[in-house]
């Protein structure tokens, strides 16, 4: 009776799911960036065949999209929208595999994540409600390349060539690593100003067996690992993250304060900086910062979007985006709830300092800027930048009463 039961509710689910196919338009939606839902960002069109639609669709901004068969008659009525709209039925945005119908589900509240393509550009999108499934055409390169491994920089020799796994988003290949320094390429080119504009790395320092977040640049600009040896490397186009593969790799077991924030683009797998405990309670170190925001723990995320590992072992600063600079010192806390916030590194107070961390008085400190001491004072010209006070204060670009003060990096007398 149970069995019977259930073999027909799953005939009736068939039967709507193809009268909705064979009535419904069928709509992309964030491919354009705009996430309206009364405004699609391309409309495909019913095939030969009823319940499947095709149809090209440019990717400009967004490589993000998901299926939906009615538009509403308001911008923003995502709850409206809800029972028209298919996608990965994932918690987590999905990445497309090139070629290859994946499923397409209804969304629900908490399954209502969107599909990503790997490359901006054009598109031919296949949404088949009858196997309810979506493919997308795209085409993969050959191989993806490594330059540096081996320590040379030979424009168009790359040092190592990664193979695509068919069927799949992913390049592998064994690298022997003999050099610290090394970046990934798309293509190979004739000159250094085409060859850096596929050049991507990772920021931050490159742990071994561990998903590493890489960011496109176009400069000289290179990834480091501290340990050589041979890796089985993999690189996901999809993702954009690499991972160097080595079984005889064991961590070694260290208490140190991480640095994670734009400086290794939020990877909370790996780090920008790291500083050692020096004593009981107390880590110290230097910490070179650019301009943007910054947070620190003691143990890293298992992943790179572990937030509840990271948040776990994690000091907050007492509000969001609290600037921080030469000559400061602010309160930390641990454990703040779903409360977490980061400090805030200020154009002008970018630089290496020496930072220490007490977790005893529950503080983070900075020193004046690396490399500048007593010796560095001049007298204060008249060029129109930002002076500060010794605490790192910004006082404005209007020359301060007579005493000693930061600018442009250095100490300066106002007389």
């Amino acid at each position: 009776m149970k069995r019977n039961l259930l073999k027909s509710l799953f005939v009736t689910l068939v039967l709507v799911f193809t009268a909705i196919a064979a009535q419904a338009q069928c709509y992309i939606i964030g491919n354009d960036g705009k996430w309206l839902t009364n405004e699609a960002g391309a409309e495909l069109q019913p095939t030969t065949e009823d319940g499947v639609y095709e149809g090209d669709v440019v990717f400009d901004d967004s490589q993000y999209f998901f299926v939906c068969t009615k538009l509403m008659d308001n911008p923003y009525d995502w709850d409206e929208l809800l029972p028209y709209r298919y996608g990965p039925g994932t918690t987590v945005d999905f990445p497309i595999v090139y070629n290859k119908p994946l499923e397409l589900t209804p969304a629900i509240e908490t399954y209502n994540s969107t599909y990503k393509v790997a490359d901006l550009g054009t598109h031919k999108i296949r949404v088949d409600f009858n196997a309810m499934t979506v493919t997308v055409d795209g085409t993969y390169p050959e191989h993806i390349y490594m330059m540096g491994t081996d320590g040379e920089w030979t424009l168009g020799v790359p040092s190592a060539t990664l193979n695509h796994v068919e069927g799949t988003n992913l390049y592998k290949a064994k690298v022997e690593f003999t050099s610290n320094y090394f970046a990934f390429f798309k293509q190979m080119a004739d000159t250094w100003e085409e060859q850096n504009l596929n050049r991507w790395i990772v920021k931050g320092e490159v742990l071994p067996n561990t998903e590493l977040s890489l960011v496109k640049v176009f400069d000289k600009s290179s990834s480091y690992i501290n340990r050589l040896g041979t890796y089985e490397v993999t690189f996901d186009y999809s993702n954009n993250t690499a991972m160097l593969y080595d079984e005889t790799y064991v961590p070694e077991p260290e208490t140190v304060i991480y640095f994670i924030g734009d400086d290794n683009n939020w990877a909370l797998n790996t780090y920008f900086a790291k500083i050692p405990e020096v004593s009981d309670g107390v880590y110290e170190g230097q910490v070179k910062f650019g301009v943007g925001y910054f947070i620190i723990g003691t143990k890293l995320g298992n992943t790179i979007n572990d937030w509840d590992t990271f948040n776990a072992h994690r000091f907050s600063s007492q509000a969001d985006g609290e600037p921080i600079g030469a000559y400061s010192e602010s309160p930390i806390f641990k454990n703040r709830g779903n409360y977490s916030s980061s400090f805030q590194i200020e154009t002008g107070n970018e630089g290496e300092y020496v930072v220490t961390v007490d977790t005893n008085e529950m503080k983070i400190k900075f020193s004046g800027l690396v490399g500048i001491s007593i010796t560095n004072i001049t007298s204060a010209s008249d060029n129109i930048t930002n002076y500060y006070d010794l605490t790192g204060r910004n006082l404005g670009t209007k020359k301060p009463a007579k005493g000693l003060y930061i600018k442009d990096g250095k100490k300066v007398v106002v007389k």
